[in-house]
């Protein structure tokens, strides 16, 4: 499955299940206006793929193609956690891994899935 494939099963999931949710957009688009070219900021980078809210819990999914993805990226932010710093090719995982730290600072739950059962489980833990 492709991620994206991965992200509207969990959605279906979720909703199927009576828990709100919406697909997040996040970076910049660009359009055109009366021939003038515009940037569209999305939701901030690093922003969660879904979000929801699963029995007043505020939880942010961050959703991945498979298990080695996920494997991949939990190894790049606990890298950045232990040496402060990481490659400029790695910025798209460190921004979403700071973003997971402020929502869990503000009471949110987040996780990095790749499949409807890892979301069940997590939503289960809560």
């Amino acid at each position: 499955m492709t991620e994206k494939q991965v992200e509207s099963s969990i959605l279906e999931w979720l909703k199927w299940n009576g828990h709100w949710a919406m697909k997040i957009q996040a970076g910049v688009m660009t359009a055109s206006y009366n021939g003038n070219k515009r940037y569209i900021h999305m939701a901030a980078s690093g922003t969660p793929d879904i979000l929801t809210c699963v029995n007043g819990v505020f939880v942010g999914i961050e959703v991945k193609k498979n298990a080695k993805a996920v494997e991949r990226w939990l190894k790049i932010a606990e890298a950045f956690d232990m040496v402060g710093k990481a490659p400029k090719s790695y910025k798209r995982e460190i921004d979403q891994h700071l973003q997971h730290k402020e929502i869990r600072k503000a009471g949110g739950k987040v996780c990095v899935v790749s499949s409807i059962e890892e979301v069940e489980e997590f939503i289960k833990s809560l």
